[in-house]
């Protein structure tokens, strides 16, 4: 399975899903992870946050090749894609 994460313009999201099978949009409209571990230990791959991003971890714990499209910011990616990638620690 083939992912893309990115945090461009929504507009994006429409070109990049034809070349992928999922597309993960990192807007920053979500809540940060709380660092409860609920994802890991007690309901693994999924988040106890009733948000878009709840199914995240399973959608990229399927990725065999995950993509991410991010601004470069201090040498790293941009915070959007950091909240991210903490909120699929259970993947």
């Amino acid at each position: 399975m083939k992912v893309i994460l990115h945090d461009l313009d929504s507009s994006y999201s429409e070109r990049l899903s034809a070349k992928c099978d999922a597309v993960v949009e990192a807007d920053g409209k979500y809540a940060p992870c709380q660092g409860c571990f609920g994802c890991w230990a007690k309901h693994p791959a999924e988040c106890f946050m009733k948000d878009k991003l709840q199914q995240t971890c399973r959608i990229l714990g399927r990725a065999d090749e995950l993509i991410v499209i991010t601004k470069n910011l201090y040498g790293s990616y941009s915070t959007n894609i950091k909240t991210v990638l903490d909120r699929t620690i259970g993947a």
